[in-house]
């Protein structure tokens, strides 16, 4: 379980509501993902009262509100964060984020800021949103599998399914 919305299913699963569930910053958070369990692949919530890392997703729009160094107002920003994390895991279950969506958004920020592929930012943004995401989920489906033959078959088979659509 690394993000909010998964942390929110197995806690139902295991017969906690989600307003009995308190959202708190990560003492050891971890860069990598949004919880903060001791085990990577903890599969189970058991506390009420979960650490979670809130720079994870929103460090430019939280940064200056929930990096370490920062000292004050310690009771408001914890009740912050508890209303704030509510709010995204309501939001994500709803808008149907999956981890591959994650993914793809974050490696679409990253280019998008200039963090790598410089060469290629221009044409894949001028593509417009929606091409630019269905390449990097290729991209995406290429790293975790290896087999670029399968992987571009699929994708022209898909291309080819949408322009029938739009044919008929």
């Amino acid at each position: 379980m690394n993000c909010i919305w998964e942390i929110v299913l197995k806690a139902k699963k295991n017969g906690y509501k989600l307003e009995e569930l308190r959202f708190i910053n990560s003492k050891s958070p971890s860069p990598y993902t949004e919880s903060s369990f001791d085990f990577l692949n903890y599969d189970t919530v058991e506390d009420t009262e979960l650490e979670v890392n809130p720079l994870y997703r929103f460090s430019n729009e939280l940064g200056d509100i929930f990096l370490p160094d920062i000292v004050g107002y310690e009771n408001i920003r914890e009740l912050f964060l508890d209303v704030m994390m509510h709010y995204i895991a309501v939001w994500d279950l709803r808008s149907g984020t999956d981890k591959k969506e994650l993914r793809a958004m974050y490696i679409l920020k990253e280019i998008e800021s200039g963090a790598f592929l410089k060469r290629f930012r221009e044409t894949l943004f001028h593509l417009g949103f929606e091409k630019a995401k269905r390449i990097i989920f290729c991209l995406l489906d290429l790293y975790s599998c290896g087999d670029y033959i399968t992987i571009f078959k699929k994708d022209i088979e898909r291309a080819l399914s949408k322009l029938q659509s739009i044919h008929t």
